[in-house]
Formats: structure tokens, sequence, C-alpha cells
């Protein structure tokens, strides 16, 4: 075996271990929502307050006496002591906790192949939002001007017929703020939660004072394999849905403390979708106008101390005036739980129906393929709505594909052995301008030169065929990061077309550092059908062009180990077409080549 071959393997295995590192060291597999007492910093969570409540260093206006500032009645003005309340519905597994009366964590289930429950469905339920201790989680509820924030007191929390009610006594503001988490009973919508925001004036309130009102809406959940995703979504009327990444959202908080957006037109709703999970906040009723869009940031410490998990939310910030003593002013929210399903999002009424189309964004060295994946995607979820299933869908997926490009691969192949006999053909010239110019620049001017006169191109045609499917291949892995129908659909011994296949458990490589611990198959079936197809490509005549041939006969085992803990769907895709090529190079061969050599 030639030296530079042995080396390409050493370096495939090489690149392999530390890639295998760097995931694991950089992109941990996403973690259950962090409990209290887990360290982070929030950053960005107190803003500039458009409005200034009373009692809170304002000037009154001139002619005018300041507000008395009234006393609470009923409830002491100390926080509540520290608690939680489970709120669980078949398909949302929900925790209220005290620290600003917010979810803690927010979890679906919405797995078609399992019932609620099943341990077989691995990663369900699946979180909606992420929680940040110390930063105002999805649901909570602020009044905007306030000295301490409301959602980094505790509130009053209980559980009452199904619904988690929440109070605390505002003196300041001359309110009792209750809020009422209830799950949907509606069959229809087993992913919303009704929130109710209620302001009851206290003992003395005159009322009439404006305010803003601060609904936090759900916050980023670091996407898998540190890849960016949709981010921190904002649905304005008449407008298309934005999406911005939290490193985003922090440097406008950086550049403008406070930062906030208008809307003139108002707010349809705000959220974050991250792989296969949507969470949303938006209003029952038309929300008032003036109605602006907030943001928080916040950060937990990652893998590496010095980078840590950047998250951010977006934030209702609703305007409304102060009730009057024993009046209550009252606003009605609904929050979705749910997972990134075309079907559901897609709903007749569902004001998320513009996701539905369209996974979630997936780059490639800043490269986006959104127009390809919305058309994969059609397809893949058009084939298996005839019965087949996603697994059979993504091998007919292939052949369409396949299909499609066979005109390009036939062409490709013919160009490539058209080149070859070329360059052999120029062969001794290009030899006798090696030795007649020693100058290395001077070499390949000739070079050139004598190529445009014979008319050989430097690179050969067939090079195209592998850049026309990358493209396809990393909006395939997009689709398979985020379309929630693929998760868990089975094909042969794979369980879940999202994760490798996992066909054999080796409980004694756990613990050895950079090997996997599960034998999955289909990686190497396609490094096997890869490297056939590989080998049948005739070689090129050129010595140089044939040694280079040999190497990237070997770039098979290069992708099977890095490809090696991807989604199945993505290796039965790749084993698939590499199968294509086996029985496409044959026909070629005998049908067009065998004629190109006589």
């Amino acid at each position: 075996m030639e030296k530079r071959v042995v080396l390409a393997m050493l370096l495939s295995a090489a690149l392999f271990m530390g890639y295998t590192w760097f995931t694991s060291e950089f992109a941990p597999p996403p973690q259950q929502p962090q409990t209290a007492g887990t360290p982070c910093v929030a950053t960005g969570t107190t803003g500039v307050s458009p409005t200034t409540l009373p009692g809170q260093g304002a000037p009154p206006a001139p002619g005018a006496e300041p507000p008395e500032v009234p006393e609470p009645e009923t409830l002491p003005v100390a926080d509540a002591p520290a608690s939680e309340e489970r709120l669980d519905t078949e398909h949302l597994f929900l925790t209220v906790t005290s620290a600003g009366a917010a979810l803690s964590r927010a979890d679906a289930w919405g797995c078609v192949y399992h019932a609620p429950g099943d341990p077989d469905a691995e990663g369900d339920p699946g979180h909606a939002s992420d929680y940040f201790p110390g930063a105002p989680g999805f649901g909570a509820v602020d009044l905007l001007g306030l000295e301490q924030s409301l959602s980094l007191r505790n509130w009053h929390v209980e559980r009452r017929d199904g619904s988690v009610v929440c109070s605390i006594d505002v003196p300041a503001a001359g309110v009792r703020l209750v809020k009422t988490f209830t799950p949907s009973v509606d069959p229809a919508a087993p992913y919303h939660v009704i929130l109710d925001v209620e302001a009851i004036g206290l003992a003395g309130a005159e009322g009439g004072h404006a305010a803003t009102l601060e609904v936090v809406g759900p916050w980023y959940r670091e996407p898998s394999l540190f890849q960016p995703g949709d981010g921190v979504l904002v649905a304005m009327v008449d407008e298309d849905v934005e999406d911005e990444l939290p490193a985003t959202v922090q440097g406008w908080l950086d550049e403008t403390p406070g930062y906030e957006q208008s809307a003139p037109a108002g707010v349809r709703w705000i959220g974050t979708r991250s792989d296969f999970h949507i969470g949303a906040l938006e209003g029952v009723d038309p929300l008032p106008r003036g109605t602006s869009i907030g943001f928080h940031t916040a950060s937990r410490p990652g893998a590496d101390p010095g980078t840590p998990t950047l998250s951010a939310a977006a934030a209702l910030r609703v305007p409304f005036a102060l009730p009057a003593a024993g009046e209550t002013t009252t606003q009605r929210f609904r929050l979705f739980i749910g997972p990134n399903s075309r079907p559901l999002l897609a709903a007749e009424g569902s004001p998320y129906a513009t996701l539905h189309d369209a996974p979630a964004d997936r780059r490639f060295l800043g490269i986006g393929f959104g127009p390809i994946e919305r058309v994969l995607g059609w397809l893949l979820s058009l084939i298996a709505s005839t019965g087949m299933g996603y697994g059979l869908a993504v091998v007919c997926l292939t052949i369409l594909v396949r299909g499609a490009l066979f005109p390009l691969s036939r062409k490709s192949q013919i160009s490539m052995r058209v080149h070859s006999k070329k360059m052999a053909a120029i062969k001794p010239k290009m030899d006798a301008i090696k030795k007649k110019y020693k100058d290395s620049k001077k070499q390949q001017e000739m070079t050139m030169k004598l190529m445009r006169e014979e008319k050989v191109s430097p690179v050969p045609g067939g090079c195209l065929l592998a850049f026309v499917q990358m493209p396809v291949w990393i909006s395939l892995y997009g689709i398979l990061q985020s379309t929630f129908e693929m998760r868990h659909a089975t094909f042969l011994w794979a369980k879940d077309l999202t994760a490798p296949d996992k066909l054999v458990y080796m409980p004694f490589m756990e613990g050895v550092p950079l090997l996997p611990n599960w034998l999955n198959l289909f990686p190497i079936l396609m490094m096997i059908t890869w490297g056939i197809s590989s080998h049948m490509q005739p070689l090129p005549d050129d010595p140089q062009q044939r040694q280079t041939a040999k190497m990237m006969r070997w770039m098979p085992m290069m992708f099977g180990l890095i490809l090696y803990k991807y989604p199945s769907g993505l290796t039965i895709y790749m084993t698939c077409s590499a199968l294509w090529s086996i029985g496409e190079v044959q026909l070629i061969r005998r049908l067009w080549l065998k004629k190109l050599e006589a």
C-alpha cells in the first residue's frame, strides 16, 4: 500500500477522533432544564421603562398632587416562601416556580409513534423553552419602572382546580397582580396554556396612571451540534416572521440598554424555535395600541468556562391603566408549548402557519439552503403521506434526486474519461516544458498556454457532481434536525431517523474516550457501498491524476467516520445514493464509455 494512502487513512482516523472530542466537549447533548441554584448570569434583564410608576421618583405633572402610595390590606409586603407547583396534562409537563411566577419547566409530548410516557421514546418529552434562574422565565410578568423586578421576587403560588394561581402585592403601584396558568381542555389545542393576568386595585389606589405590563416569552434552546437554529422569533402584523440569534440580541442590548422594537401595526406573537420544538406567546384578544417588543438575555457556564451558553427571549410590553381601589384590569394571553410539526402548525387558524413549510434554519460555513430544505421537506412529507413511512420516503427521495441528476452524472463521467485521454495525449509536451523551463512560475504559465491550445480544461468536469450533491446532503441534515414527524420514525433496525441507528450496544466501550459505545451499522454500510462505487470509477491515465484519484478512493472512509454519530436518515440516503452510483457506473460504462473507448 502506498505511503500517501496510509497517510490518508491515518489522517481520517485522527480527524474522526478530533471531531468526536470537539462535539462532546463543545456540543454536549441537550440538558434537562436547570434547577434552582444552578449558577447563571442574567444580562439585559432590566431596561429603561417607557413609563414610570407612581412612587418611583418621577416628578408629578404641573399642578397635580403626587399620588398617595397605598398599603396592602391582605398579603404581606415581604416575598412569599420559595415553592413550585406541577401542572401536567396528557401532552404538557409544566412546573411553575414561585421565583417570578414563571415556568421553570415547559415540556411537550408530541410523538406520534409512542404513547405519552413510553420509555422507548428517547428524548421525550421535549423542551420548548430554556430556564435560567435569576432571569425572568417563560410567562413571567413584571411592571416596568419598579425598583425591583417582580420577576426576581417570590410570588405566592398555589394549585386550584387544574390551574396554578400566582399572586403578589405591589404597594408601589397600588395593585395586586394575580396570574393564572390554565392548560387548554380543547382536544384540538392540546399544547395551549391560557395565561390570565389580573391587576386588582388596592385600598386607597386612585387608578388611571399609565403603566407597562411586561410578559416574557419562551427562552431560546441551544440547538443540537452547535448549528444555528431559528432563534428568537417575532411576528408583527402584516410582516414576515423575523428570527434573531442570542448573540444579535445581546448586541442590541449592549448598544442600547433597554432596547425594544415598536410595532405600529401590532404584534401577532413572539417565540422561539430550535430543533424539534416551538414556544410562543400571543394575546388572546388584540393587543392594545402601543404594545412593543422587549428583549432579555442570560447565560450559563458551558463546557468551556470561557464560552458560556448564551440565550435570549422576547417579551410583550403592553400599556395599560392602573385600576382604582376595588377595580380589576385583565389581560389574557395564550402560551404555545409544542412540537415543530407541519400538520399542527398548518392547522386552520394557526398563527404559526408561516413556519409549517420550513425546517429550522441550518447553515454550513455561513451559507443557508432554505429553498432546497423546503423542497426536500415537502417531497418527504408528500411521499410519507402515501403510507410508506419516512424511511421509504428517504429511499424514494434518493431515487428522485439521483434520477434528476443522471444526465449531469453521465456527462460528468464521460467528461472525466475524455479529460483523462486528453491529458495523456499532451503529457509528452508537458514533460518537455518541465525540462525546458526550470522556473516553476514559467512552467505553470507555459503549461496553461499548452492546455488552452489543446482545448484541455485544467479541472475535469466530473467534479461538478459532488458540488451539486453537497447542498442536498446539508439540507437533508437540516431537515432531520428539525422535522418533528421524522423523530422516532423507524426504518429496518433504526428506531429514530433523526438519531444514529444504534444497532448493538457495546458495554465494554463505556467510558473509553473518543470512541462510541454503540455499533451504528448504516454508516458502515455507507462506507462499504460508497467505497465500491469509488473503486469502480476508472483511474486517469495521467500518473499525477492517477495518484490523486487513488487517494480520493479513501474519502468514503473519512466521511463514514465523520458521519458515524449523525442521523441515520442521512446515512440511509448516502448509502442508497452509493448503490445507485454502482448501477449507474455499470450502465454508463456499457452504453457510453464502451463506445468512447472504441
